[in-house]
């Protein structure tokens, strides 16, 4: 598994303080090439600009809907009505209204996802994703139709190593494929391919870069079939980010280049791009209101003459047991509890499960604004701090949690846990050896989120509240907390888990990142944000920290 993007030195320590310690000297941080990140999968090099300039066009009207059963069972519903082009001897199109139905049942576990599709055509898809182990993934696809020649098959095994991924896929037509993907530095990963079509005897081999920082993301790919492909996307802000990409054909000698932009806006979501051929392509999403969004879509081609048009509606139903959370993140490098976590946290209130995923979703993200679906997105992706600069030992506890011999106690878990006396308390109230075993917590998801939910439920001190007793309305402020102007509400939450590392200091962006976080979990279950509250109860800024940051006295000259 990945590592956790490391938050700066003091900041870790006010993150999991349990009691006020001296900072310390760290060394300047180095690239640690034995814990890398763990690279997305080969065939996924260019997402981020497909997300851009390559959205999921259509024309006419389509009508989607689903409906949840039960926590992991769901029927989903879609009905398209629209033009469908068909071959011609001329550069005319000639297109013939068609009217679509799609029956589908989906059954979706953190170990398994299937997904069934049947159309009124006769088709019939199929997919599979099967976690066979921590490490191994089955994915499998099938397409059957009333013409063998178009049915079609694919397998594909995806081994995740701590730094490295490498498929394997077979399929009909004696279809062969095998690739790797290493990251050489936290930002560069490189990689290669080769595949055999034996139907067709046709054989290649590919090269693949990419490069990513959190404000860009730059690939390029070659194969020996005579095709070069080079994308670039750039994070202008926290909303917009352009694409672009160019593709060059040397057998063919077609050549084709993209520019595009994705514009992130409250419910709003708008996608467009130009191309090289004169196709001009725009693709809205918008969520309406509570479980309906809204879809538009727009293509004008000049060089063939022809334009799209569609427009579209997806409702959600109301999902059975939304109080229970099961969340995955979008690529590969996910943490997910596997059982029970041993504290009753159903029912509590969805509004109370985004406060807490909020929190958990800001410090294991992986995300940043050129990702698939946005930066809010990609929480529970890493679970583990990333090259730490220390190794988190404080031998004031040496008495009562000393240092393990060799052991670290950087930051682990869906809510980090950082130093040893941290550790060593947790694990006593879990009655697992953390001090000696702290590996535990990135190796056992399970023990990841216990360690998150004890800590979400008990307070720093015994004087103090827990972050849950403030957001349910168990802890009422005392003249001193008015006085510090910390009141019942997320952002006091904030308060009791990251002190003055992002409290008291006005509007800054380490905490407003947090709070995107609760707010995209309630737009994700449906909540109005109105329930966030105020300004003040859901910020921290001008809150005084209940544990401020120990700082030593300057020695006496």
């Amino acid at each position: 598994m990945a590592g956790l993007v490391p938050p700066t030195t003091a900041a870790a320590a006010a993150t999991a303080t349990a009691l006020p310690v001296p900072p310390k000297k760290t060394e300047d941080e180095k690239v640690d090439y034995l814990n890398l990140p763990c690279p997305i999968p080969y065939e996924e090099i260019h997402r981020e600009a497909f997300m851009s300039l390559k959205p999921e066009l259509f024309e006419g009207m389509r009508f989607d809907f689903t409906k949840g059963l039960n926590q992991k069972f769901s029927l989903s519903h879609s009905v398209s009505m629209g033009p469908m082009e068909i071959p011609a001897q001329s550069a005319e199109t000639i297109k013939i209204p068609t009217a679509n139905y799609e029956f589908g049942a989906n059954f979706i576990d953190p170990k398994l996802m299937l997904f069934g599709r049947i159309l009124t055509d006769g088709r019939l898809n199929a997919r599979v994703k099967c976690d066979l182990s921590d490490n191994l993934t089955l994915k499998a696809n099938a397409q059957l139709t009333n013409e063998p020649h178009m049915s079609h098959g694919m397998v594909n095994f995806d081994y995740k190593g701590r730094d490295f991924r490498t498929q394997f896929q077979l399929g009909n037509g004696a279809l062969f494929g095998a690739s790797y993907i290493q990251s050489v530095s936290s930002h560069l990963s490189l990689g290669g391919e080769v595949f055999w079509a034996g139907q067709h005897r046709k054989s290649g081999i590919g090269y693949a870069a990419r490069y990513n920082t959190d404000k860009m993301v730059a690939t390029g790919q070659i194969a020996s079939t005579g095709m070069v492909a080079l994308s670039y996307v750039q994070k202008v802000s926290e909303k917009v980010s352009l694409a672009s990409d160019f593709t060059y054909n040397y057998m063919s000698r077609d050549v084709i280049s993209s520019l595009g932009y994705d514009y992130i806006l409250r419910q709003c979501r708008l996608r467009g791009k130009i191309d090289s051929n004169g196709c001009v392509a725009a693709f809205l999403e918008e969520r309406l209101n509570m479980g309906v969004n809204f879809i538009l879509s727009a293509e004008i081609d000049h060089r063939k003459k022809d334009y799209k048009f569609g427009f579209g509606q997806h409702p959600l139903s109301n999902q059975p047991n939304r109080g229970h959370f099961s969340v995955r993140g979008e690529n590969g490098c996910e943490l997910l509890p596997s059982g029970d976590t041993g504290t009753d946290f159903n029912g509590v209130g969805n509004e109370r499960d985004c406060c807490f995923l909020g929190h958990v979703g800001s410090k294991t993200s992986c995300g940043d604004g050129v990702v698939t679906g946005g930066p809010l997105a990609w929480g529970l992706c890493f679970n583990k701090e990333m090259s730490p600069s220390q190794d988190y030992c404080d031998d004031y506890f040496k008495l009562t949690y000393p240092c393990a011999p060799g052991a670290q106690y950087y930051g682990r878990g869906a809510l980090p846990i950082f130093w040893n006396y941290n550790y060593g308390k947790i694990g006593d109230a879990l009655k697992i050896d953390l001090l000696h075993h702290p590996e535990y917590v990135e190796q056992n998801a399970t023990i990841a989120f216990q360690t998150a939910i004890w800590k979400w439920m008990n307070p720093v001190k015994k004087s103090q509240p827990s972050p849950h007793d403030v957001f349910v309305g168990n802890w009422k402020p005392t003249k001193n907390d008015t006085l510090s102007k910390r009141v019942p509400g997320f952002g006091t939450t904030m308060n009791i888990l990251y002190g003055d590392s992002i409290c008291g200091k006005g509007d800054i962006d380490p905490m407003n990142n947090i709070i995107s976080h609760y707010l995209y979990y309630l737009d994700l279950m449906g909540l109005s944000r109105d329930e966030a509250g105020t300004h003040e109860t859901l910020s921290c800024a001008e809150q005084i920290p209940f544990n401020p940051t120990y700082v030593a006295p300057a020695a006496a000259s």
